[in-house]
Protein backbone atom coordinates (compact mmCIF):
# COMPACT_ATOMS: atom_id res chain seq x y z
CA UNK A 1 0.00 0.00 0.00
CA UNK A 2 1.52 3.41 -0.95
CA UNK A 3 0.98 5.95 1.45
CA UNK A 4 1.91 9.12 -0.45
CA UNK A 5 3.12 9.52 -3.99
CA UNK A 6 6.29 11.06 -5.09
CA UNK A 7 8.92 11.28 -8.15
CA UNK A 8 11.40 8.87 -8.86
CA UNK A 9 14.28 10.30 -10.73
CA UNK A 10 14.82 7.49 -13.26
CA UNK A 11 17.19 8.59 -15.77
CA UNK A 12 19.49 11.52 -16.72
CA UNK A 13 19.88 12.57 -20.27
CA UNK A 14 23.59 12.91 -21.62
CA UNK A 15 25.03 13.88 -24.84
CA UNK A 16 23.68 14.21 -28.74
CA UNK A 17 24.64 11.00 -30.64
CA UNK A 18 24.85 11.80 -34.43
CA UNK A 19 22.84 14.62 -36.49
CA UNK A 20 19.28 13.13 -36.22
CA UNK A 21 18.20 13.82 -32.71
CA UNK A 22 19.62 10.58 -30.95
CA UNK A 23 20.52 11.09 -27.30
CA UNK A 24 22.75 8.90 -25.03
CA UNK A 25 20.84 8.18 -21.46
CA UNK A 26 22.08 7.05 -18.25
CA UNK A 27 19.07 4.78 -17.26
CA UNK A 28 18.55 4.08 -13.48
CA UNK A 29 15.89 1.43 -14.03
CA UNK A 30 17.13 -2.87 -14.27
CA UNK A 31 15.80 -2.71 -17.86
CA UNK A 32 15.64 -0.56 -20.77
CA UNK A 33 12.52 -2.43 -21.89
CA UNK A 34 11.02 -0.94 -18.90
CA UNK A 35 10.68 2.45 -20.88
CA UNK A 36 7.93 1.38 -22.68
CA UNK A 37 6.15 0.47 -19.82
CA UNK A 38 6.62 4.37 -18.39
CA UNK A 39 6.59 5.65 -22.40
CA UNK A 40 3.70 8.15 -21.63
CA UNK A 41 4.28 8.99 -17.81
CA UNK A 42 8.14 10.13 -17.90
CA UNK A 43 8.92 13.37 -16.92
CA UNK A 44 11.49 16.58 -16.08
CA UNK A 45 11.27 18.91 -13.26
CA UNK A 46 9.47 21.67 -15.15
CA UNK A 47 6.21 18.70 -15.41
CA UNK A 48 7.48 18.52 -19.70
CA UNK A 49 6.40 15.04 -20.30
CA UNK A 50 8.67 13.19 -22.98
CA UNK A 51 7.94 10.02 -25.08
CA UNK A 52 10.74 8.16 -25.95
CA UNK A 53 11.93 4.92 -27.86
CA UNK A 54 14.84 2.93 -26.66
CA UNK A 55 17.01 2.28 -29.49
CA UNK A 56 20.09 0.61 -28.67
CA UNK A 57 22.80 -0.28 -25.57
CA UNK A 58 26.07 1.85 -26.04
CA UNK A 59 28.54 0.15 -22.69
CA UNK A 60 26.13 1.52 -19.81
CA UNK A 61 24.59 4.19 -21.86
CA UNK A 62 21.57 3.73 -23.78
CA UNK A 63 20.11 5.59 -27.01
CA UNK A 64 17.24 6.89 -27.30
CA UNK A 65 14.74 8.85 -29.76
CA UNK A 66 12.69 11.21 -28.03
CA UNK A 67 9.69 12.70 -29.94
CA UNK A 68 9.85 15.60 -31.26
CA UNK A 69 14.06 15.95 -30.95
CA UNK A 70 14.87 15.48 -34.59
CA UNK A 71 18.48 17.61 -34.85
CA UNK A 72 21.62 17.79 -32.77
CA UNK A 73 20.87 21.20 -31.38
CA UNK A 74 17.37 20.11 -30.22
CA UNK A 75 19.16 16.95 -28.75
CA UNK A 76 22.00 18.95 -26.89
CA UNK A 77 19.84 21.38 -25.64
CA UNK A 78 18.62 18.81 -23.57
CA UNK A 79 21.45 17.70 -22.08
CA UNK A 80 21.73 16.70 -18.42
CA UNK A 81 17.97 16.48 -18.39
CA UNK A 82 16.72 14.48 -15.21
CA UNK A 83 13.75 12.74 -16.03
CA UNK A 84 11.18 11.43 -13.39
CA UNK A 85 8.57 8.93 -12.89
CA UNK A 86 5.88 9.02 -10.27
CA UNK A 87 5.89 6.12 -7.74
CA UNK A 88 2.28 5.55 -7.90
CA UNK A 89 2.97 4.27 -11.56
CA UNK A 90 5.65 1.45 -10.81
CA UNK A 91 4.09 -1.95 -10.70
CA UNK A 92 3.79 -3.85 -7.00
CA UNK A 93 6.80 -5.81 -5.85
CA UNK A 94 6.43 -9.43 -5.21
CA UNK A 95 6.70 -11.20 -1.98
CA UNK A 96 9.98 -10.49 -0.17
CA UNK A 97 10.89 -7.68 -2.93
CA UNK A 98 11.71 -4.05 -2.40
CA UNK A 99 11.80 -1.16 -4.43
CA UNK A 100 15.26 0.87 -2.45
CA UNK A 101 13.16 3.96 -3.04
CA UNK A 102 10.40 2.64 -0.59
CA UNK A 103 13.42 1.87 1.59
CA UNK A 104 14.75 5.36 1.99
CA UNK A 105 13.46 6.85 5.21
CA UNK A 106 12.43 3.71 7.45
CA UNK A 107 13.29 3.33 10.90
CA UNK A 108 15.97 0.17 11.38
CA UNK A 109 15.29 -1.18 14.65
CA UNK A 110 17.66 -3.27 16.27
CA UNK A 111 16.03 -7.30 17.21
CA UNK A 112 16.19 -6.00 20.73
CA UNK A 113 13.63 -3.09 19.77
CA UNK A 114 16.39 -0.36 20.19
CA UNK A 115 15.82 2.39 17.70
CA UNK A 116 19.34 2.02 15.54
CA UNK A 117 18.78 4.33 13.07
CA UNK A 118 17.09 5.94 9.90
CA UNK A 119 17.82 4.13 6.10
CA UNK A 120 19.21 6.86 3.96
CA UNK A 121 20.70 4.96 0.78
CA UNK A 122 20.24 1.48 -0.57
CA UNK A 123 23.76 1.18 -2.37
CA UNK A 124 24.92 -2.25 -3.87
CA UNK A 125 28.57 -1.99 -4.87
CA UNK A 126 28.35 -5.58 -6.90
CA UNK A 127 28.31 -8.41 -4.25
CA UNK A 128 24.64 -7.31 -2.92
CA UNK A 129 22.26 -4.35 -1.44
CA UNK A 130 23.94 -2.45 1.47
CA UNK A 131 21.45 -0.37 3.77
CA UNK A 132 23.34 3.04 4.55
CA UNK A 133 22.34 3.61 7.90
CA UNK A 134 22.44 7.20 10.24
CA UNK A 135 23.05 5.83 13.59
CA UNK A 136 21.26 8.42 16.34
CA UNK A 137 23.55 10.31 18.58
CA UNK A 138 25.84 9.80 15.98
CA UNK A 139 27.35 12.16 13.27
CA UNK A 140 28.24 9.15 10.94
CA UNK A 141 26.72 6.64 9.38
CA UNK A 142 27.38 2.63 8.85
CA UNK A 143 26.69 -0.15 5.90
CA UNK A 144 24.55 -2.98 6.82
CA UNK A 145 24.34 -5.80 4.54
CA UNK A 146 20.13 -5.90 3.23
CA UNK A 147 19.60 -9.93 3.03
CA UNK A 148 17.72 -11.87 5.02
CA UNK A 149 20.40 -13.61 7.50
CA UNK A 150 20.96 -9.41 8.68
CA UNK A 151 17.36 -7.80 8.13
CA UNK A 152 14.66 -10.35 9.80
CA UNK A 153 11.57 -7.69 8.81
CA UNK A 154 10.26 -4.93 6.72
CA UNK A 155 7.31 -3.43 7.23
CA UNK A 156 6.35 -0.76 4.68
CA UNK A 157 2.67 0.29 6.27
CA UNK A 158 5.10 1.33 9.81
CA UNK A 159 7.94 2.18 8.14
CA UNK A 160 10.58 0.36 9.81
CA UNK A 161 12.55 -2.89 9.39
CA UNK A 162 14.24 -4.62 12.16
CA UNK A 163 18.04 -5.24 12.16
CA UNK A 164 20.56 -8.31 13.71
CA UNK A 165 22.65 -6.94 16.25
CA UNK A 166 26.67 -6.87 15.79
CA UNK A 167 27.49 -5.35 19.25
Amino acid sequence: MLLDDFDIKIAIIGSAVGLRGLLELRLFLSDPQDLKIFKSAIFDKNNKFYEMDFISEKKDRYIIKISGVDSRNDAEALKNTELFIKRSILPNASSNEFYCVDLIGMDAIKESGEHYGRIIDVLNFGAGDILEIDLLNEKNSIYHPFTSLFVTDVDLLSRKLIVKNFE
